[in-house]
């Protein structure tokens, strides 16, 4: 899952590797923002948002780039405590992590296996819109935790997978209905109900 001998191999191997089988293009545009001065705004949803965290740090050891606005939806968390410790240093108090109702996706992989989340924390209940009041002042939290640990009780695991409200669609098509029927963590995850948290 990890490779050893330099300072990445802390990011979990299949991010850090999809994020690297693009960095000749991405990081040629995020060198080209840089030397003209720009503000370099990051998003990413789901892998999106894993890939997204893993090209900035390697942007921020190689071009070198220390300032950036990052927006990630439904992120998993990325690396291990030294990428977490790293990341936030110089991109923690910018980077706004959103987590929509009980999106199951921000709780992998597990906190057991010492992997973490970056930036500030903003959430919402399933169905709610996002609310900036609400945004963490901190940006050291793993949240969202899964109910239990991953060794922990397996029923109640499966019970939150399945039960619960609904995650209602904003899509008004044959795909937003059949997405209701989804476990409604799945549902949480995906992006239009993002979208609809944000309008």
């Amino acid at each position: 899952m990890f490779c050893l001998g330099n300072q990445r191999s802390d990011i979990h191997e299949g991010f850090r590797d999809a994020a690297d089988a693009v960095w000749t293009q991405v990081g040629r545009e995020i060198g080209r923002s840089a030397d003209a001065g720009e503000t370099l705004f990051v998003t990413g949803h789901s892998l999106g948002a894993a890939l997204a965290l893993a090209t900035l740090d390697r942007a921020r050891e190689e071009i070198p780039i220390h300032q950036a606005e990052v927006y990630i939806f439904g992120c998993p968390r990325v690396g291990r405590d030294p990428f977490r410790v790293r990341y936030n240093n110089t991109f923690g108090g910018t980077t706004y992590r959103l987590v929509h109702g009980d999106d199951i996706v921000a709780t992998v992989p597990p906190t057991e296996f010492d992997f973490h989340h970056v930036g500030r924390l903003l959430s919402c209940a399933r169905g709610a819109r996002f609310c900036a009041e609400d945004l963490d002042k901190r940006f050291d939290t793993d949240a969202p935790l899964a109910d239990c640990g991953i060794f922990g009780d397996i029923r109640q695991r499966l019970r939150g997978l399945v039960m619960g409200p609904r995650s209602l669609s904003s899509r008004h098509d044959i795909l937003g209905a059949l997405s209701e029927l989804l476990s409604p963590s799945i549902g949480d995850h995906l992006p239009d109900r993002y979208i609809a948290a944000l309008a």
